[in-house]
């Protein structure tokens, strides 16, 4: 669904009190509004963690470069989408 038809599909609902009605005008408004572009990472092997009995696996996203323990569909520092092929 484009940010148009979300727009378009709140603005429908009329059946609301108003208080809600005022949640919905300020999602459609959000909607509307530009957006950051969405900045597109993987997750890269760094090494490992020990803890002195365990040892955790590292990771580090290929955008801002922070290391991370687990992997995630998104960089929990820089919110990039961890949908990107490797680069090789």
């Amino acid at each position: 669904m484009t940010r148009e038809e979300a727009a378009k599909t709140l603005g429908e609902i009329w059946y609301l009190p108003e208080k809600e009605a005022d949640a919905v005008a300020m999602a459609i408004e959000a909607l509307k509004e530009d957006v950051a572009p969405v900045k597109h990472a993987y997750w890269e092997e760094y090494g490992a963690l020990f803890d002195g009995v365990d040892e955790y696996p590292m990771y580090r996203c290929s955008d801002c470069i922070v290391l991370n323990y687990k992997k995630s569909r998104y960089c929990p520092y820089c919110g990039a989408k961890m949908d990107k092929e490797e680069d090789k």
